[in-house]
Formats: structure tokens, C-alpha cells, sequence
């Protein structure tokens, strides 16, 4: 439940009528005016935006959330455990992005957290410290992901995908070894970021959602050609003025480390 209420696209917070819409936007500025209204609601149905009302309602689901951890709290307590540790791990990216009131409704909740005087909030360091032995436990194989599997990344939609990263490591693998200059250790080392943005995840989760597909795989092709231009000028120690310019652009346009 401490996951699900905060990422569920379905049964979370973000969802709520009140909250700002993230997909309708005014075309060139990129400005958001409208509320969800309802997740399945045609962008023309959309409701405009009212601030005071997002704001009481993320008091609404901080309070919610307070209940939950209280709850779960309850039941550890009857199961034995006096002081639960109640782990909550989300995606940074969904705090003021995907959901635009996050950060508000996190301070919300830290507030009424610091409230309760039998309630701390700790990080993995702090408690480590206060331990005298550190226990194990078997984790079982799991993401954040639907399900809590990988068909987010992994599923018959993008097999080509791991197929083409395949590929591309094998071609990177080709140019280990090959002493040179200068231009050939930029151009190995940009061929190294050409594959770290092939293996964003988000490719993946796009095109298993549909979620604008053909923008990410355009892009995953776009840096898996400009991977194997790279190792082929490394291989055949090929520098000329042209390519030394594209290698410059690519270098700024991917200047990701």
C-alpha cells in the first residue's frame, strides 16, 4: 500500500480529479492550465486548473497516507513488532514531474510525520549506525515495475531492442585493445555514452505503453548508428576534417558525463 497509493497510475494520488493534467499543454509554450478531471477524459474535457483546490487535496492524501502507515503500523504491532521500520522507496522523477504536486504533498506529510512524537523518519545510513548486527534477508527478484516484474522492459515488443544492445557491446567490444591518439580515444569514449543512452530505461517502458514509441525508437537508433559510426572511425583509425566536425557535434550533442 505505501507504494501503491503514491505511484499507482490507477489507485495513486496523482490520478485525483483536482491534481494538474501532465499530457494537455497549450502547443508552443508547453503551459499546463488544466486538472485531470478523469484520467480517461478527452483532452477538450478537460477542467481548468484550480491551485487552492489541489493544494486541499494534497492535505486530503497526505492525511490518507498517514492513516495507511498508522494501519500497517497496527499490524506489525499485533504481529509482534514493536518498532516497524515502514520502507517507502519511489521514483525521484514523479515528485514535480509526472505528478506536479508531489513535492507538496511530500512536505505536507513530513510535517504531520514530525507531529507524531512516537514517528521518525530515518535513512539506511542512520539506521545501519544504530544497529549491533546487521540481519540478512533473502530479497526475491523484483522492480518497480507493473506487477512488480520486468515486462515494463522486457517483453516481446523490445527483444529487438536487447538484440540491438547485443550488437552494439560487441561493437564497442571490437575496438578494446586499439592504441591511437587522442581522436581515437574521443571517439571511443563518446561510442561508451552512445551505448549508456542506448540502454535508458525509459526506451523500453515507451514502447512496451506506446507511450510516444516512435520517439523512443527513434532515438535508441539514432545513438546505436552514431555508436557504430564511432567504433568503425576507431577500427579503421579513419579521421578526416568531416568526420572530425560530426565528431564534435555528437560530442555536445550527447554530452551526457
Amino acid at each position: 500500500m505505501v507504494s501503491l497509493q503514491v505511484w499507482s497510475k490507477d489507485y495513486g494520488y496523482p490520478g485525483d480529479a483536482f491534481y494538474r493534467d501532465f499530457h494537455k499543454q497549450l502547443p508552443h509554450s508547453g503551459l499546463k492550465y488544466w486538472r485531470v478531471t478523469r484520467r480517461d477524459a478527452n483532452p477538450e474535457c478537460k477542467l481548468v486548473y484550480d491551485r487552492h483546490q489541489a493544494q486541499e487535496t494534497v492535505r486530503r492524501h497526505a492525511a490518507h497516507f498517514m492513516d495507511t502507515i498508522g494501519g500497517i503500523a497496527q499490524e506489525a504491532d499485533r504481529l509482534g513488532y514493536s518498532e516497524p521500520l515502514i520502507v517507502a522507496c519511489y521514483d525521484t522523477e514523479l515528485f514535480g514531474h509526472w505528478w506536479w504536486e508531489g513535492v507538496d504533498w511530500l512536505e505536507e506529510l513530513v510535517r504531520l510525520i514530525t507531529r507524531r512524537g512516537h514517528w521518525r523518519m530515518v535513512l539506511p545510513d542512520m539506521l545501519l549506525q544504530e544497529m549491533e548486527t546487521i540481519p540478512e534477508a533473502q530479497i526475491m527478484e523484483s522492480s518497480w515495475g507493473t506487477g512488480g516484474k520486468h515486462f515494463g522492459w522486457s517483453n516481446p515488443e523490445t527483444n529487438w531492442m536487447w538484440e540491438t544492445i547485443r550488437k552494439a557491446r560487441q561493437e564497442l567490444e571490437s575496438t578494446a585493445g586499439l592504441a591511437g591518439g587522442d581522436l581515437i580515444n574521443r571517439a571511443r569514449n563518446q561510442a561508451i555514452k552512445e551505448l549508456m543512452l542506448m540502454e535508458s530505461s525509459d526506451w523500453f517502458f515507451m514502447v512496451t505503453n506506446n507511450h510516444t514509441r516512435d520517439y523512443a525508437v527513434r532515438r535508441f537508433l539514432e545513438h546505436f548508428a552514431k555508436l557504430v559510426r564511432l567504433t568503425g572511425m576507431v577500427r579503421m583509425n579513419q579521421f578526416n576534417p568531416e568526420t572530425i566536425e560530426w565528431l564534435k557535434r555528437v560530442e555536445e550533442e550527447d554530452d551526457l558525463l
